[in-house]
């Protein structure tokens, strides 16, 4: 959230250096390198086939992506690299909110035109009400909070504005939220700041 808020120009670099963003950056290095290299040492002949990203792995690379003047450390280029590839690999196979992360990371990472790609599929599975705005009929809930159809809702906002941003769909996104709010609670604590900092925040 620190990240997004400065991607908005809402927070400043003495509050961002107060908040010791680098050292966090560099123990999520830390963290993705010592995985990988479990990874290897419990299959040292097949570790590409049965590696696998996930939820944290993508969220990795789109909390990186938030500040782009922070090299990856150099003992964990090598994680960073062949997780991102596999990413880029296997992208159909995450769910509509692993997407979304997976969007926004490539985006800002240069790959653009893949990040579109993903970005249309992500439309391709929604549905658009005059009543209820734009949403997802596979945006259902599940045991964890990043499962929440409010917190998942809200990333596809913000992967379809940070890539191919479009004014009429941000309406009718924001609409499904509110109808959302108005009918039933935002799922959860996570949800509710999710739900707030898309409205606050997006275009």
């Amino acid at each position: 959230n620190v990240g997004r808020r400065r991607k908005a120009g809402i927070v400043d670099e003495a509050f961002l250096q107060k908040a010791q963003y680098r050292s966090s950056l560099q123990f999520l290095d830390g963290e993705l390198r010592d995985a990988y290299e479990e990874l290897k040492r419990l299959h040292p002949k097949d570790y590409k086939e049965v590696a696998y990203v996930g939820m944290n792995e993508l969220y990795y690379f789109q909390v990186h992506s938030l500040f782009p003047e922070v090299e990856v450390d150099a003992k964990a280029k090598e994680a960073f690299t062949f997780y991102y590839e596999l990413a880029k690999k296997r992208w159909k196979d995450f769910s509509l909110y692993g997407r979304a992360l997976a969007a926004i990371a490539f985006y800002r990472g240069g790959d653009k035109e893949l990040a579109k790609t993903i970005v249309e599929s992500i439309r391709e599975f929604s549905t658009t009400t005059d009543e209820m705005g734009m949403f997802w009929l596979k945006n259902e809930s599940g045991y964890l909070w990043h499962q929440a159809p409010i917190s998942a809702h809200t990333r596809l906002m913000e992967a379809l504005e940070v890539v191919d941003p479009k004014v009429q769909e941000q309406d009718e996104m924001r609409l499904w939220l509110l109808n959302q709010k108005r009918t039933q609670n935002w799922d959860n604590t996570i949800a509710n700041v999710d739900a707030l900092n898309v409205l606050l925040l997006s275009g």
